[in-house]
């Protein structure tokens, strides 16, 4: 588990590969504030034929797009995590 969560944090986002329901995939990654505290999280969950290995791999990235359009839209700079 410990090894699972150190290839997470490097890649910055975590998915589901049909491991909760069959069929449905999920990415998510945190959001931390100004300090590179967690303040919270966000994830996009689908059916698998919509969600296939390349498309994982375009959202969770995309996240940085995501904390770009928050300031954007008058909210906080997110600062991505120190490690």
């Amino acid at each position: 588990m410990w090894a699972a969560l150190k290839v997470i944090r490097h890649r910055g986002y975590s998915f589901d590969d049909e491991e909760h329901a069959p069929g449905t995939r999920c990415v998510a990654a945190t959001v931390y504030d100004e300090h590179a505290e967690p303040l919270g999280a966000i994830s996009l969950a689908g059916p698998s034929s919509r969600l296939p290995d390349e498309r994982i791999r375009q959202l969770g990235p995309g996240r940085r797009a995501y904390r770009g359009g928050a300031h954007a839209q008058g909210g906080r700079p997110l600062a991505t995590h120190p490690y």
